[in-house]
């Protein structure tokens, strides 16, 4: 038993000694104005990125959509985000009035007209 315990101890004693020896051979980590100033380039890169895939793009769309609600006029066909199509009969200040029917007509916000529709050329 008491053979067992020594052997015991004699395998922790020398697992440790192996632990602090290790830890002594681990080279010293370097400022952290150095890490930094390596990842800083990564940082930039990352940014432009993401400017370029999804910033950029959904400046680009709104733009679009508001010259296209500023440029809506009577008359003009319109799809809804919603699919509805329509004429315009009317437009106030936030709201179109849009002609979808016979005595139907659809008060929908400016913001939900998804495009113009383009009329086909008649033969």
């Amino acid at each position: 038993m008491i053979y067992l315990l020594a052997a015991m101890l004699d395998t922790i004693l020398s697992v440790y000694a192996a632990l602090v020896q290790a830890q002594s051979e681990i080279p010293e980590q370097p400022p952290f104005s150095e890490v930094l100033g390596k990842m800083f380039p990564m940082f930039i890169i990352v940014f432009f990125i993401f400017y370029f895939m999804v910033i950029k793009p959904q400046t680009t769309k709104v733009r679009q959509q508001q010259s296209l609600i500023q440029s809506l006029k009577k008359g003009d066909t319109v799809v809804t985000s919603a699919g509805i199509i329509g004429k315009v009969a009317a437009l106030e200040e936030d709201c179109v009035l849009l002609d979808v029917s016979n005595n139907v007509r659809l008060k929908v916000e400016k913001d939900h007209i998804a495009r113009r529709k383009e009329q086909k050329a008649e033969k």
